[in-house]
């Protein structure tokens, strides 16, 4: 149960982040139109997080199909092996079988490259969409403490600042 769960925190936290880029006008927007709460996620949320879902779906191929340990450990006849098994079964202590370990390698990396190729453009959509809007959070909150600031020094009060701030007393503005 360990070993499999340990990649759900990891989901979690890349999940949280990314949700907390996705404009909260969208969802506002569709309740006001009328929309119940699984119609918001499903047809507003779920569609914008398919980047990092495509992403946490790679991570989870990927791991599963490099699996060694678990298979090594309750896979005990030859009949269910994984390829994973068969290439550690190449190597011995005295010899080894070189043709046969190249020749696993090429089949356990093949449909690897080609899920990569697949999902390689979600990949960089998802770095870039979430890049751009950080990049704009990071203006909306500039743009946020220098009004604050025209705001105090029209006031008459102590000034904020100035430079840029740190992000901790942006969220808090």
């Amino acid at each position: 149960i360990i070993l499999s769960t340990g990649s759900c925190v990891f989901a979690f936290f890349l999940y949280q982040g990314f949700i907390k880029t996705v404009p909260y006008e969208l969802e506002e927007s569709a309740v006001i139109d009328g929309a119940k709460p699984f119609r918001v996620f499903f047809r507003i949320t779920f569609p914008l997080l398919k980047p990092i879902t495509v992403t946490m779906a790679i991570f989870h191929v990927m791991s599963n199909w490099n699996d060694f340990m678990t298979p090594f450990l309750f896979l005990h006849s030859r009949e269910n092996t994984t390829l994973m098994l068969e290439m550690y079964r190449g190597v011995g202590e005295f010899t080894n079988n070189w043709p046969l370990m190249m020749s696993i390698m090429v089949l356990i990396i093949s449909p690897l490259v080609l899920f990569y190729i697949f999902a390689q453009r979600f990949i960089i959509e998802g770095l870039t969409m979430y890049l751009t809007q950080a990049a704009a959070l990071n203006a909306a909150f500039d743009a946020r403490l220098q009004a604050l600031r025209a705001d105090n020094a029209a006031a008459g009060k102590e000034k904020l600042p100035s430079g840029k701030a740190d992000p901790a007393r942006h969220r808090s503005l």
